[in-house]
This record gives structure tokens, C-alpha cells and sequence, in this order.
């Protein structure tokens, strides 16, 4: 493994600590789904989840996406 590799898992690490201190680990698939690939010397770091999930954790859902217990009376979250 070279020196580029070795700094692009130490970076998802990172990334991975962050989201973590953040509160964004209840189920780990986004740290897990945190790959890397070296082009030309450059690291590209990637979200290989379903539909960008990093994305979504960090910018949130709107309320009308969040669900609600069904049997509670409300049709929709606030």
C-alpha cells in the first residue's frame, strides 16, 4: 500500500470521526459506505451509498418526510 492510500483511509477515518461526534451513526452506513479512489495523484473521496445518503444526513429531510406512529390520529409528521 503506498503513502496515497495509506492518507485516504486515514481521511475517511476522519470523515467517519466526524459524523460520529456529530451524532450521525445510528446505523453506520454512511461511514461504511466511504470509499476512495487515486487518479493522477489526486484522492477522490465517494459516497457510495443508495441515493447519497451522506448528503441527506447533512442537510436533513423536510418534516413531511419524516414518519409518524401509525394509530397515533396524526396523517402526517409536523
Amino acid at each position: 500500500m503506498d503513502k496515497l492510500d495509506n492518507i485516504a483511509q486515514e481521511i475517511i477515518q476522519l470523515i467517519g470521526d466526524e459524523w460520529i461526534k456529530q451524532g450521525h451513526d445510528l446505523t453506520g452506513a454512511f461511514v461504511q459506505g466511504l470509499s476512495y479512489e487515486i487518479v493522477d495523484n489526486i484522492i477522490y473521496i465517494y459516497d457510495t451509498t443508495n441515493s447519497g445518503y451522506g448528503k441527506i444526513l447533512n442537510a436533513g429531510v423536510s418534516a413531511d418526510r419524516i414518519p409518524f406512529s401509525p394509530g397515533s390520529g396524526a396523517k402526517t409528521s409536523k
